[in-house]
């Protein structure tokens, strides 16, 4: 292996990130590297390029995304391409040597390129792991053990981009090797989570204004690190009829943790200079704590979705919904629902999966029942008349995106509505909710928006909070449009409110 042959290689390499160059040589550096991927030393090159930490980060990043690119088309041959074929295939000794290569650069400091190393080694674990890769699993947990803070860091990076990699794996022996690991991996994981969970609600409790946040951002990168991989191991990793201890107590804990970050975040916003206020940038560490909130929300509604049953009998269920009906209702202001687009989200998303698997577990619907149907139905009447009059109501900054333009407004609430749950703004996963709430407990969900109505169009349309309580009960008058006639004359209630205010607008 010649300097020579490095040094034409690295030239190739930053051809593809040269701006001046025109694009007709761009495309030809692209033909020439393309031809140089058929030379039996063109991963050993690259792995040469990537070892050498005196090139600048540029080039070392597009050596990493080829080797990655590389091995996606033409690390394991392909039975139905004949041109497929490499020098690499049935060099299994080079194939040893490149994935030891690979384990070796565990220690990188530039992010951008680790997360590339991080899919570069989820998808040689997709075809060698572990037949022919079997010092992967203990070079992991050997360097999450003991490894160098960085070390550490990158081997969590690669283990959440391999655990995501054997998701999409369907044969029943990967199936098998995917639980074997989370099984294998789980314990330690729930350990660096904890640290490093707690290690960052530490440092929140004692922040003040005048500290800067940098310290806790970093904390904050481990933190939802460590969240996203425990979710892969507890979520995907678990049998469908059982969580297991570990899986439990995690759970439990990150109960726990949530209603600590709600404690925080309320804590912070009351803060003189930390303050949110609608229409302005929230302060960096609320923006984390909403973060933070989110990931850990997103694992608990995947959990309940892919493990309903099991979820129901966890010990802190009952506590942790009871918990979600007081957060909805202490963060309903339109400041909370700007910051907290994404948590409020999820909260709601929560309590409709608990509402939709009424029907089929006897468990929810004990629960519900008893929650919201205890005390002469109270719980239901707040949550039915905050959903309707808090959470449907329109923000400051959506009234002042009508008033620049309403048909993009429109345009634009529309093209959300038909993208997909995670784009979805809360006002549109409230409708689930009441939805849900008129299929379970129809009647008196009924007559609690008529008592609703009735309130809010005896009062004179007058000022703008009026507006909006109008439209917020015109919102749920539609939604419950199939149940209402048993309850409300549209003809002779509605129709002259309508008429009224079309003549008044």
């Amino acid at each position: 292996m010649s300097a020579y042959d490095k040094e034409k290689l690295i030239s190739l390499l930053r051809s593809q990130i040269t701006q001046h160059l025109p694009d007709i040589e761009r495309s030809n550096a692209l033909d020439t590297l393309r031809e140089v991927e058929r030379h039996p030393n063109y991963c050993r090159l690259l792995l040469e390029v990537l070892e050498d930490r005196s090139l600048d980060n540029n080039t070392r990043l597009v050596a990493m995304i080829s080797f990655k690119n590389f091995v996606a088309r033409h690390w394991k041959k392909r039975a139905r391409i004949e041109s497929d074929a490499t020098p690499l295939h049935d060099n299994n000794e080079e194939k040893s040597w490149l994935r030891a290569g690979v384990l070796r650069l565990l220690d990188e400091e530039n992010r951008v390129i680790a997360v590339q190393l991080a899919l570069l080694i989820s998808k040689i674990m997709r075809c060698d792991f572990p037949q022919q890769w079997p010092q992967l699993q203990p070079t992991l947990i050997e360097l999450l053990e003991r490894g160098t803070e960085i070390q550490k860091n990158r081997s969590l990076l690669a283990l959440h981009y391999i655990l995501k990699e054997m998701v999409t794996m369907t044969l029943p022996s990967q199936k098998r090797n995917f639980l074997e690991l989370s099984n294998s991996m789980r314990q330690g994981c729930m350990g660096m989570w904890a640290y490093y969970g707690n290690d960052l609600l530490t440092w929140l409790q004692q922040w003040n204004p005048q500290q800067p946040h940098s310290a806790g951002e970093q904390k904050a990168q481990w933190c939802l690190l460590t969240t996203k991989v425990m979710q892969r191991l507890v979520v995907d990793g678990s049998p469908a009829a059982d969580f297991g201890p570990v899986s439990v107590q995690f759970l439990e804990q990150c109960f726990q943790v949530l209603v600590k970050l709600q404690e925080l975040y309320l804590q912070a916003t009351s803060t003189p200079g930390v303050s949110v206020a609608e229409g302005q940038e929230p302060h960096p560490v609320v923006e984390m704590l909403a973060r933070v909130m989110k990931r850990h929300l997103k694992l608990i509604v995947n959990m309940q979705e892919v493990h309903s049953d099991a979820f129901a009998e966890l010990p802190s269920f009952v506590p942790f919904l009871k918990h979600v009906l007081q957060a909805l209702q202490l963060m309903k202001s339109p400041v909370h629902r700007t910051v907290l687009v994404m948590p409020l989200r999820l909260m709601l998303e929560f309590l409709q999966h608990c509402l939709s698997a009424r029907d089929c577990s006897e468990r929810y619907k004990q629960v519900l029942d008893g929650i919201l149907a205890g005390n002469n139905g109270e719980a239901l009447q707040q949550l039915v008349s905050m959903l309707v009059l808090d959470f449907l109501a329109l923000t400051q900054t959506e009234l002042q995106d009508w008033d620049t333009s309403p048909e993009e407004y429109v345009y634009e609430s529309e093209e959300m509505e038909g993208s997909g749950a995670d784009l979805w703004t809360v006002r549109h996963t409230v409708h689930n909710v009441l939805l849900a709430l008129l299929e379970q407990y129809n009647e008196a969900v009924c007559l609690l928006i008529v008592r609703i109505q009735q309130q809010v169009m005896s009062q004179p349309l007058g000022d703008m909070q009026s507006l909006l309580n109008w439209d917020c009960v015109y919102q749920a008058v539609g939604l419950a449009c199939y149940s209402l006639p048993k309850f409300l004359d549209f003809n002779t209630v509605l129709g002259p409110c309508v008429v009224s205010n079309l003549q008044q607008a």
